[in-house]
């Protein structure tokens, strides 16, 4: 049969073979797809004496077809196919990761923008930048002072950009009313915690206030920048999901920076309704053709606690540089994963096809057979 019987049938006395039921209804009428109309069983009792049908279960139907296409030589090509995808992969991750020059310089910069004291107040967090940021835009990286810029020979292609998201006046809770109504406390203003639809798209003081006489150095911090402007997309923090817009100051150099500093914390820049600040920077090694990554979030909960997060990440710009035989090497291990995904997909998708959805589905292995071509899928979008 082409397909497995929907209907197994047995002779009175000893039970016919499979095959042989095959041969005697290959040309027969009674044929349909390979297997028996569950309305014609009658007549093809009344036709063959002496063999009677009787109906399978989808669980035996699914073990009887397993039994007919299972053998050892199909094994084996999968377990080798297996096994040699498992090594390219690997290989290409893990052993062929110079780990070494990024790491370091990762570790550098980490080491560079970490605050040295607590945040706690706006003044803190503008310390931050004259002290810990303000210094990179000088590509100063070992000793301090400009002269240490020949030891890395980086560069700063884009300058430093800080931006905050703010959020609108909210209501107080209701203990807070009944509290204000026994002048227990002084009437209060309520900030709440930031959302991705729960941001001011407007800079008000708190209070409601528009903010005057803005020096036209630092009008952009106080306009607002969808992500598509800011050119930037959700980014993950430690307490919640912030959006790619918000209010945003770019500095090309160091002078420009602690100028935007001055005024920006004169003018209270940072007050009740910051929930959030980005200090992004970008750094290119040109001894390492390596570009670093460097934004470090500070998180203004309603509490009044303040959460640092840096995040910093070095790659290489050019992945296959070919001047060696292990470049080749690389790329020839990583065509064999995406080879052997492509491969694994198409297999699954015959299969798929053939049983149906909801036969597929029932066995556990091709469920976990999805699952790691979702995340084979997801981990190669991330590579490149």
């Amino acid at each position: 049969l082409t397909q497995p019987a929907s209907f197994a049938m047995k002779s009175r006395g000893r039970p016919k073979s499979r095959s042989a039921w095959e041969g005697e209804f290959e040309n027969s009428d009674l044929s349909e797809q390979g297997s028996l109309s569950p309305r014609r069983v009658k007549t093809a009792e009344q036709q063959l004496p002496g063999v009677e049908f009787e109906q399978w279960s989808p669980r035996q139907d699914l073990k009887e077809l397993k039994r007919e296409k299972f053998s050892l030589r199909s094994w084996m090509f999968e377990l080798t196919a297996f096994l040699v995808f498992l090594g390219a992969f690997t290989a290409s991750t893990m052993m062929f990761k110079d780990r070494s020059q990024t790491h370091f310089l990762e570790a550098l910069f980490r080491e560079k923008i970490q605050p040295a004291n607590p945040i706690r107040q706006p003044e803190d967090f503008w310390k931050f930048v004259e002290t810990n940021v303000a210094p990179v835009l000088q590509g100063d990286n070992i000793t301090g002072t400009p002269n240490g810029t020949i030891f890395g020979n980086l560069r700063i292609p884009i300058g430093v950009r800080i931006r905050q998201i703010r959020v609108p006046e909210a209501d107080c809770a209701r203990t807070s009313a009944r509290m204000e109504a026994a002048g227990m406390i002084e009437k209060t203003t309520c900030y709440a915690s930031i959302g991705i639809t729960t941001t001011e798209t407007e800079y008000t003081l708190p209070g409601g206030a528009l903010p005057t006489d803005i020096p036209s150095s630092v009008a952009g911090a106080y306009s607002w920048s969808d992500a598509l402007v800011s050119d930037e997309i959700l980014q993950f923090g430690t307490m919640g999901l912030y959006p790619g817009s918000g209010f945003l100051i770019d500095s090309k150099n160091v002078a420009q920076l602690l100028s935007t500093v001055a005024l920006l914390k004169e003018r209270n820049w940072v007050d009740m309704k910051t929930r959030v600040i980005f200090v992004d920077f970008e750094v290119y090694s040109a001894n390492l053709d390596i570009w670093l990554t460097s934004r470090t979030i500070f998180e203004w909960l309603p509490s009044g606690v303040v959460i640092v997060f840096p995040q910093v990440r070095a790659v290489y710009l050019d992945r296959y540089k070919f001047e060696s035989t292990w470049d080749h090497i690389l790329l020839g291990l990583e065509f064999t994963v995406a080879f052997m995904m492509v491969w694994h997909l198409v297999q699954e998708l015959v299969e798929l096809s053939t049983l149906g959805p909801s036969r597929y589905l029932r066995s556990f292995w091709n469920i976990m057979e999805v699952l790691n071509l979702i995340f084979l899928g997801t981990t190669c979008f991330l590579r490149v």
